[in-house]
């Protein structure tokens, strides 16, 4: 495999990759085998298109690379999954892997002069998971400089180049955006929660950087003021701490579970209707198991042909 990456020295920062030298090779091994142009390849029998930022790989390959226990490399992409660093798509023989926010920490210059996919593509972003690259994608040309990227979608004249709705793709724009915005939530932490920041280890900005990425303000604010009412702040890592409080959120769980199209039992939709949060007739039967008893799910995520 031929071409470069990126390599940011904060990732030296980052808990969750580099957990251990085991989360750093299973990362290092995605970035390197990530597709950075639009790649054709066949996955679970279908032929796709590979955008910028996927590979197809499988726990197995990696586990024989580096020489670690194949359950512990399940373990590490379930938790570089959970951390929205990855989606990832298993099959029986493969697994499709798309890395979270590849255009904005490898978009610009490419190997080979290359062109940059516009934008980030999930998993989920595709028609049916499994839908190729659309045709209609626009033009993308590297300006004369050689430092940026315009997509070209109208010129006057051939001679003289003159461009309408010139789009400049500047990869650096939303983590500017994300660096304000943890700017803001560690003086807001900082300002209310005194406690948080007085912590053997407090939030720094790469972590509140993270945290930006990844949760809404509202989010933030209801788990850090958790954090010191439950007097969590007498731990030592404010964002390890952070981190586990999210995790036992029921409104983050909720939504990660609607989002996923969440399957309940009678049991469980009885727990939900007894906090006031729902009432039966927000509930439909969608599955009878084979011992006879029902799964529910919300009536809003229910398609209309089950």
């Amino acid at each position: 495999m031929e071409g470069w990456i990126k390599s940011y020295r904060t990732i030296l920062d980052n808990p969750i990759v580099c957990k251990d030298a085991d989360h750093y090779a299973v990362w290092g091994y995605l970035l390197h085998n990530a597709a950075h142009t639009p790649t054709d390849a066949m996955f679970n029998g279908k032929r796709i298109t590979l955008q910028p930022g996927e590979l197809i790989t499988g726990r197995r390959k990696i586990a024989e690379m580096f020489r670690i226990d194949e359950s512990k490399v399940r373990r590490i992409l379930k938790l570089f999954e959970s951390e929205q660093q990855i989606e990832q798509r298993p099959t029986n023989t493969s697994t499709l892997i798309s890395v979270c926010n590849w255009t904005i920490y490898q978009g610009g210059e490419q190997p080979n002069e290359q062109p940059v996919a516009n934008g980030c593509t999930t998993i989920d972003q595709r028609p049916d998971n499994l839908c190729p690259l659309d045709e209609q994608q626009p033009i993308i040309e590297r300006t004369t400089t050689g430092q940026q990227m315009t997509t070209i979608q109208e010129c006057k004249n051939e001679k003289n180049i003159e461009c309408k709705n010139i789009t400049h793709t500047d990869s650096t724009t939303e983590r500017k955006k994300q660096k304000t915005r943890a700017t803001e939530i560690l003086s807001w932490v900082a300002a209310n929660y005194p406690a948080v920041q007085r912590m053997a280890e407090p939030l720094t900005e790469q972590q509140a950087e993270w945290l930006a990425g990844k949760y809404t303000n509202e989010d933030i604010r209801r788990i850090v003021m958790a954090m010191d009412n439950k007097g969590a702040t007498k731990n030592k890592s404010a964002y390890s701490t952070f981190v586990a409080f999210a995790g036992r959120d029921a409104i983050l769980r909720e939504r990660k579970e609607a989002a996923a199209g969440k399957q309940y039992t009678y049991t469980e939709v009885c727990d939900l209707v007894y906090t006031g949060r729902y009432v039966m007739d927000d509930f439909g039967p969608v599955v009878t198991m084979p011992n006879g008893k029902k799964l529910f799910a919300l009536r809003k995520d229910i398609l209309p042909n089950v």
